[in-house]
């Protein structure tokens, strides 16, 4: 469990630390509030097969059991897909964002266990499908009622033993919409990039333990408000951070 613990901890810290040198990309905001907000079609290269061939190689790797050659397959799938959906990005940042945080789910889950990577292994494809359709401008709301079904899902069948007072954690949520809602968006990053960082990992690991698919779905959510959040994107930030307050919510009212 210690060693678990480590490469899980490893992977949020490097995770927070993308986020942190993604600030770097403010510079394309405004093309993307642009698009964002339709004064724009929004179009890009939507030939994903590279991508989904080498999502079916990882999951057959994982369904081998073969972890290390699986995280290293996905590893190169990341690393070509940053490289080359620059387009999709700047033309639909949030969906992008949404299939670049679950790679990194994926990612996640390899290093601790298999069952939980082949699920998210279909999730990302299924993804990819959505982003590739005619109907990809639907996509992002899609993909979103999906992972809160999904987190209903995993409270229903919880049988773990966790802390489900959660009240620190939503208290530090609404205080970053707080501050998105007045236009303060650095200091709601900063508030999000403290929950994400250190109050959510450190505080929570009873709940990663007993019903690591409820940790994740939060835990990843968090990450998709940080992301917003820093590149100042005031509207898609307090979006996400309603999507993760209902989370909370749903904890609340399974007590």
């Amino acid at each position: 469990m210690k060693k678990i613990l480590v490469v899980i901890s490893g992977l949020v810290a490097a995770w927070t630390f993308n986020l942190s040198v993604s600030a770097s990309a403010q510079e394309n905001n405004d093309t993307n509030k642009v698009v964002a907000t339709g004064k724009k079609q929004a179009t890009w290269n939507k030939d994903f097969s590279e991508y989904e061939a080498m999502a079916k190689a990882a999951k057959d790797l994982a369904n081998a059991g073969k972890m290390a050659e699986c995280t290293d397959k996905f590893k190169e799938l990341i690393a070509a897909w940053d490289q080359g959906t620059q387009d999709f990005k700047t033309a639909n940042h949030r969906l992008w964002f949404m299939l670049d945080e679950q790679m990194d789910i994926v990612k996640f889950d390899a290093a601790t266990r298999r069952k939980d990577t082949v699920e998210e292994l279909d999730t990302f494809l299924s993804y990819l499908a959505e982003a590739a359709s005619p109907n990809a401008a639907a996509a992002a709301d899609h993909i979103a009622a999906q992972r809160q079904a999904a987190f209903k899902a995993a409270l229903a069948n919880d049988k773990g033993n966790w802390n489900k007072d959660l009240s620190k954690y939503e208290g530090m949520a609404r205080a970053a919409k707080d501050l998105a809602n007045a236009g303060k968006m650095a200091e709601c990053f900063d508030k999000l990039r403290e929950l994400h960082k250190n109050a959510w990992p450190k505080g929570a690991r009873d709940l990663m333990n007993a019903n690591h698919k409820a940790w994740a779905l939060i835990h990843w959510q968090i990450a998709n408000a940080t992301i917003q959040a820093v590149h100042h994107y005031q509207k898609e930030t307090i979006a996400e951070l309603d999507t993760l307050l209902s989370y909370f919510a749903e904890v609340a009212n399974s007590k």
